[in-house]
């Protein structure tokens, strides 16, 4: 296993770099020499595999397709196949250019390839690119994580609103059929005493609303 290695940084951005041959290796890293990423690297599959699972997870890969023992198109399939790996773009690195080779790049679940020999305005270009449509799809997976939660206490105050205020509408109802529904003269002490009822109800009311919309989590 290489490791890594560190350029300035704002954003800690990460690629894995990952080919059986160190002078590729020592090419890849050179196409990223300022421009702002951590650089990990790996000289197998194997190694890769281990470095993504339990030491630290990129924010893209480069991968070399032809490697012996485990190659770049099985490196990829396991990496999509574990849920902590599968959102992490790979790109692949060959020689290879037949049609077939291409159709099973993006078959095993890769985003895009780079052919050799590398050019590294090209290479540069296609690693942001993806960065940028990775960091798009995490926003908008938070996004929707936070819709969803939202729904969810949108409900939540629907129903504990629903239940709070129905004592409160029915005792208004209740005054209310009381005071117009009566076929003798009620007293205005008595208009007084309902009519407070029917104030004090509706202050709750307003309460119960206030409480479930004022709560931070609704709005946040």
């Amino acid at each position: 296993m290489i490791g890594t290695k560190q350029t300035e940084s704002k954003e800690q951005t990460t690629i894995l770099l990952v080919d059986d041959i160190a002078e590729n290796l020592a090419l890849l890293s050179e196409c990223f020499e300022g421009a702002g990423m951590e650089i990990m690297a790996a000289l197998t599959g194997e190694e890769a595999l281990e470095l993504v699972r339990y030491m630290s997870k990129p924010d893209i890969i480069m991968l070399d397709v032809m490697m012996p023992h485990m190659d770049g198109f099985e490196t990829c399939r396991q990496l999509k196949a574990h849920p902590d790996t599968a959102d992490i773009p790979i790109i692949f690195i060959t020689a290879l250019t037949d049609t077939e080779s291409k159709v099973n790049s993006f078959a095993v679940g890769a985003v895009d390839y780079v052919c050799k020999p590398i050019q590294r305005d090209e290479v540069l270009a296609r690693v942001n690119t993806h960065l940028r449509i990775s960091r798009l799809q995490k926003q908008l997976v938070e996004k929707n994580k936070q819709l969803n939660q939202r729904n969810q206490l949108l409900h939540l105050f629907r129903n504990t609103a629903a239940n709070e205020l129905f004592p409160y509408l029915q005792q208004v109802s209740d005054t209310a059929k009381y005071l117009t529904g009566h076929n003798h003269v009620i007293t205005p002490s008595e208009i007084y005493e309902n009519a407070s009822q029917i104030e004090n109800a509706s202050a709750k009311m307003i309460r119960v609303i206030l409480d479930n919309l004022l709560n931070e989590d609704l709005f946040h």
